[in-house]
């Protein structure tokens, strides 16, 4: 790409210029298209972010026992998604905790 998205948006702006919207609108566009080829982004926008870091807490551990602590404050904690990969990965004794400002909603949840 020959400008950042933020350049454009600076020249654009300096001159006045109507056609902000257009230059815009190409540098997404372009944009997409150099992404799509990127294989790296590509990785990462179809890995599982979650995944990853658990695999390393996982992969770390020192023992087959873990204790998570998740602070929330979303009705939808991670256990669920936590409990997945750790039962995926092998782990043996999960002790989950989840603390939130208000327990009530979690219990018809989890």
């Amino acid at each position: 790409m020959s400008k950042s998205l933020c350049g454009i948006i600076n020249s654009e702006t300096r001159k006045d210029s109507k056609d902000l919207a257009r230059h815009a609108k190409n540098y997404v566009k372009s944009y997409l298209s150099e992404r799509d080829n990127d294989i790296i982004s590509q990785t990462i926008l179809q890995e599982n972010p979650l995944r990853t870091v658990m695999d390393v807490v996982f992969e770390n551990a020192a023992s087959r026992r873990l204790t998570i602590l998740e602070i929330a404050e979303t009705s939808v904690p991670f256990s669920t998604k936590i409990s997945e990969i750790a039962q995926n990965l092998g782990v043996l004794n999960v002790n989950y905790l989840i603390a939130h400002s208000t327990p009530d909603i979690l219990e018809n949840r989890t």
